[in-house]
């Protein structure tokens, strides 16, 4: 019985030091599977005006955003915001640049059928406050023609 316990706590020791809480990313920008044509709310979380930090509701063609609307009531949109970095690709791909600084801390929920981060939360510096940054995308749906 002795070796029993013996042997177990051995097996829980070394399940304990394999562990690591590293993440490994797949890169989302390359392994993307798209529809041709869909629409999607987009809610950036960062310390940022509230025409950058949306909602944003985007419609998109190919790889062109077609429609735009900024959803808050008595905010203007801001003619000098980029709306392509709003993109599900350009997204994916800033992503992709902040995991590979070695973040402090990362959350990342993926489409389950087209593997685009849809929930995203990263620390990139303990040390530094106000410069967490992420983003949700909702309602994703696609546009059957």
């Amino acid at each position: 019985m002795n070796k029993i316990k013996a042997l177990l706590s051995v097996l829980f020791i070394l399940t304990l030091t394999s562990c690591s809480d590293e993440f490994d990313p797949i890169p989302f920008s390359s392994n993307l599977d798209l529809p041709t044509e869909y629409t999607y709310e987009l809610r950036i979380s960062c310390y940022c005006f509230p025409s950058y930090v949306g909602p944003h509701r985007l419609h998109v063609k190919g790889d062109e955003i077609i429609g735009y609307e900024l959803a808050v009531d008595d905010v203007e949109i801001d003619d000098q915001v980029d709306l392509e970095q709003f993109t599900i690709d350009a997204l994916s791909k800033r992503v992709d640049e902040i995991l590979e600084q070695d973040p402090f801390s990362q959350d990342v929920e993926v489409h389950p059928d087209y593997n685009f981060p849809v929930s995203v939360y990263i620390d990139i510096d303990e040390r530094i406050a106000d410069e967490e940054w992420g983003y949700e995308i909702s309602d994703f749906e696609v546009i059957v023609d």
